[in-house]
């Protein structure tokens, strides 16, 4: 097992951001989950994007500090959309994204809630 964290293994805050600016390219360009953002500006889009990065650096051991909000309150809005999202277009594709498919799906170590870490 590597001594480095999450963070040091993904490739710190740069690789962190580049993936993160690649999926909101991929969002922009799906007709299916462009309407989570259709509501809202570019400087909120810009603030959410910020927010993302540091919220996955943060969680995967990182030195950021996630300021948002807790994931479940932020996030409770969006299931009628999904719901709205998945009968008429049936469930979202959930393939690796590129990723090597060993990493598909791993998620230890990373807290998902938003609180500070302890």
């Amino acid at each position: 097992m590597s001594d480095k964290s999450l963070y040091e293994r993904l490739g710190g805050y740069d690789a962190i951001a580049a993936v993160t600016d690649a999926l909101m390219v991929r969002i922009n360009d799906d007709d299916k989950l462009r309407c989570f953002y259709d509501h809202r500006g570019a400087d909120g889009i810009e603030r959410e994007q910020r927010l993302l990065i540091d919220f996955l650096c943060a969680s995967s051991g990182g030195p950021m500090v996630y300021t948002g909000g807790d994931m479940t309150l932020v996030h409770i809005g969006d299931a009628p959309r999904r719901r709205r999202l998945e009968a008429r277009d049936g469930a979202p594709n959930r393939d690796s994204g590129g990723l090597p498919s060993a990493r598909t799906g791993k998620r230890r170590g990373v807290k998902l809630s938003g609180e500070p870490k302890a």
